[in-house]
């Protein structure tokens, strides 16, 4: 997976994509998905406050509908941590997080550096736009890098359920 890099600058701009920032978001970003198998990494700079108030709107250029979309907290290739600091940065799992895409549901894992949201019933379909938010905590202000995957449905996963529910309907008229 390619990724396609986009670096934050001081006051929470991201390379001439994003808007400017408010008190309230700290990095407000935009991203364009063009290719399924790209991820975007935002490489957050010094000089944004802790903790950090994200938000993310984005467009699916992909044609493909996404069924969910995976940020992730990466080290940064710029930043040598000592023991302990790189996993302080974490998603604040006190805040409020939120998109537009409704229903969603979102789920942190246990060390709090990768949030995923899920569309079970609804997409984020094809040329559509949405903003995601969140807070990211920073207490020792290092530099890191935030990774931001779609979630695709694969082509096997729907070939194998139309199988089965062929197979159940067959055995139900014998």
């Amino acid at each position: 997976m390619k990724p396609f890099v986009m670096t934050a600058a001081a006051l929470g701009a991201v390379s001439a994509l994003a808007g400017t920032a408010s008190a309230e978001v700290d990095w407000n970003m935009s991203y364009n998905a063009m290719n399924m198998g790209d991820q975007v990494v935002a490489t957050y700079t010094l000089g944004v406050p802790n903790p950090i108030h994200v938000s993310l709107e984005m467009t699916n250029f992909t044609g493909v509908d996404w069924i969910g979309l995976d940020f992730e907290i990466l080290p940064s290739v710029y930043e040598s941590y000592g023991p302990g600091e790189f996993d302080m940065i974490k998603f604040d799992d006190m805040s409020p997080r939120s998109t537009t895409i409704a229903p969603a549901t979102e789920m942190l894992t246990v060390d709090q550096q990768t949030l995923e949201f899920d569309f079970p019933s609804a997409r984020f379909d094809a040329g559509e736009t949405h903003t995601f938010t969140f807070t990211i905590l920073n207490p020792d202000i290092q530099l890191f890098d935030l990774a931001i995957r779609p979630v695709i449905p694969t082509p096997g996963a729907a070939t194998l359920a139309g199988v089965g529910l062929f197979m159940t309907a067959r055995r139900r008229r014998r």
